[in-house]
C-alpha cells in the first residue's frame, strides 16, 4: 500500500525499542474530520523519535481508497477500522512483523508506553495474538454467542429514519438527545444540532464533542480553559436563530481540562441532581461528580463534590465511555486489545471487571437503561468487509447483532431509546441511520 509519509527518521542514542531495524515503523492514521486526530500527528512523530522508527502518517479515506471497496486494510492500518486516530507500531522478527496497535489521542510519552505494553498481532505475533472466547466475568453468566457465521445474510431491523449528512463531511462522533427528536455532531471544527423531523440545522457552543446529559438538562464540552456546561433549554431557545456558538456555559470546570467527555446521572439529591462527568485521552480517565441544581434566576448551575478521581488507575483504557448510571465504564483495554466493562460504584473509585467482549471493538456506548453495550465489529456481508452493529446485553451474557446496522468504514453507534441504534453509515453513499434492534419501531404498525 501506498503510505503518505510525513517523515521519516532513525535517531541514534534515543532507541528505547529493543533492536530496532530500518524497516521498523510507526503508522499514525488520521482524518481531518476528527480533530484530535489532526493533533496527535507531532505526538505521534515524537513518539516515533523516542523509540526510534520511522514515522509514517496515513489518511483513513485514502487508505480506504487504496485498499478497494469492500477490502480488508492491512495490519498496520486495522486499528483505524475501531477508532481514528489510531497508531500502530510495526517491528521486524523472524517470522514477520508484529504489529503493536494503539487506539486514540495520546501524548508521545503515553503513546510510547502504550505501544511498548500492547498485545502483538500478525504473521510474527504467534501465540500471543490469538484471543479466547468472549466472556462475561461474572461465572454464572453464559459465554457471549449470537455473531453471525461469516458470509450470513439476515434480514435487516426495522429503519426508522434515514437522513442526508450535514454537508462538510461531519465526524464520526455523534450522539442522540435523550427524549427528543434531535442529535449532536461534529463538523470540521464546529458542533451542529440536527433535527430528524424538521430537517433542521443550527450551530452549537463548542468546537467538538458537545455531549447532552441522560435527563436532557445540560450539555457538556471541553474547552481550553475547561470542561463547560451549556443549558440544553437555552441552546434550543438560541440556536436556531444563529445564537447556538455564543451562548455562554453556566459552569466551567478548569480542574477537567481534557477531551472526550460522557455524562452519568447518580439520582436525586436534596440541592438537585447529582451527576458524574468522565474525561480521558490527556491524562488517563478522569471523573468528577457534580450537583446541578435550578439558581434563583431560572437558569442552571454545578457545583463539584469532591475532587477529581482517576478511576481503574491499574488499567490503560482507551476510548472510554460512562454509562448513564454514572456507575460503569466501557473502554478498550490495551493490555489484551479487548473492549471490557468495569463497575466503579456510587464512589467512582472501585474497579470491578464486569465483561470483556474478548475482541476489539469500535468506541462502544451504552443504553439509556445501562444494561445494553453496543459497539461494532467487522465481519463479511455479501461477500464484502463491512462493520455491523451488535448489542451485549449485560445481565443475560449475550451479544446480538443488528442486521442492516452496517457500514464500509468506522461505525460507531449511540442508543436513542432502548431498541434505537442511530449510525453513520458508509455505502454506495454516507446517510444517518436510527434502526430499532428488538423487533417494530416504536408506535409503528
Amino acid at each position: 500500500m501506498a503510505l503518505v509519509m510525513v517523515s521519516a527518521m532513525l535517531v541514534v542514542g534515543t532507541l528505547t525499542f529493543d533492536h530496532a531495524r530500518s524497516d521498523d515503523r510507526l503508522v499514525y492514521v488520521w482524518s481531518p474530520r476528527m480533530p484530535l486526530s489532526v493533533e496527535g500527528l507531532p505526538e505521534a512523530e515524537a513518539a516515533a523519535a523516542a523509540l526510534g522508527v520511522r514515522f509514517e502518517s496515513v489518511e483513513l479515506d485514502a487508505a480506504h481508497a487504496e485498499a478497494g471497496p469492500g477490502r480488508a486494510l492491512p495490519d498496520e492500518l486495522a486499528g483505524s477500522e475501531l477508532h481514528v486516530p489510531s497508531a500502530a507500531l510495526v517491528t521486524s522478527v523472524t517470522d514477520g512483523d508484529e504489529v503493536r496497535t494503539v487506539l486514540g489521542f495520546k501524548t508521545r510519552h503515553a503513546l510510547v508506553a502504550a505501544l511498548r505494553a500492547a498485545v502483538p498481532t500478525g504473521k510474527g505475533a504467534g501465540e500471543a495474538s490469538r484471543r479466547g472466547a468472549p466472556r462475561m466475568v461474572r461465572p454464572e453468566t453464559p459465554r457471549l454467542d449470537g455473531a453471525p457465521a461469516e458470509g450470513d445474510d439476515v434480514a435487516p431491523a426495522e429503519l426508522r429514519w434515514v437522513g442526508d449528512p450535514e454537508p462538510g463531511s461531519p465526524g464520526f462522533f455523534y450522539r442522540l438527545i435523550p427524549g427528543t427528536t434531535q442529535f449532536v455532531l461534529d463538523r470540521r471544527g464546529t458542533t451542529w444540532v440536527h433535527d430528524t423531523e424538521s430537517g433542521v440545522r443550527w450551530a452549537g457552543p463548542a468546537d467538538l464533542d458537545l455531549v447532552p446529559s441522560p435527563d436532557a438538562a445540560f450539555l457538556v464540552a471541553p474547552l481550553d480553559r475547561g470542561l463547560a456546561f451549556y443549558s440544553w433549554a437555552d441552546l434550543r431557545r438560541v440556536g436556531p436563530a444563529g445564537g447556538g456558538p455564543d451562548l455562554p456555559p453556566f459552569h466551567v470546570d478548569p480542574e477537567m481540562d481534557d477531551q472526550y467527555p460522557s455524562v452519568g446521572l447518580l439520582g436525586d439529591v436534596d440541592e438537585g441532581r447529582r451527576v458524574r462527568v468522565l474525561v480521558s485521552w490527556f491524562a488517563g480517565v478522569r471523573i468528577r461528580d457534580y450537583v446541578v441544581s435550578t439558581a434563583a434566576d431560572g437558569g442552571l448551575r454545578a457545583a463539584p463534590v469532591g475532587d477529581v478521581v482517576q478511576p481503574c488507575p491499574a488499567v490503560r483504557l482507551s476510548t472510554p465511555i460512562l454509562s448513564p448510571d454514572g456507575t460503569r465504564v466501557s473502554g478498550r483495554d490495551e493490555s489484551t486489545a479487548t473492549t471490557k466493562v468495569f463497575d466503579i460504584g456510587a464512589s467512582g473509585a472501585e474497579c470491578t471487571e464486569v465483561a470483556d467482549v474478548g475482541y476489539g471493538t469500535s468506541k462502544a456506548t451504552f443504553s439509556p437503561s445501562s444494561r445494553y453495550l453496543a459497539y461494532s465489529r467487522w465481519g463479511t456481508s455479501s461477500g464484502r468487509r463491512m462493520a455491523q452493529v451488535h448489542v451485549l446485553d449485560l445481565e443475560a451474557g449475550a451479544s446480538t447483532p443488528v442486521p442492516g446496522a452496517t457500514s464500509s468504514r468506522l461505525l460507531i453507534p449511540d442508543f436513542g431509546r432502548e431498541e434505537e441504534i442511530l449510525i453513520l453509515a458508509v455505502r454506495d453513499d454516507t446517510r444517518f441511520e436510527i434502526h430499532c434492534w428488538r423487533g417494530a419501531c416504536p408506535g409503528s404498525g
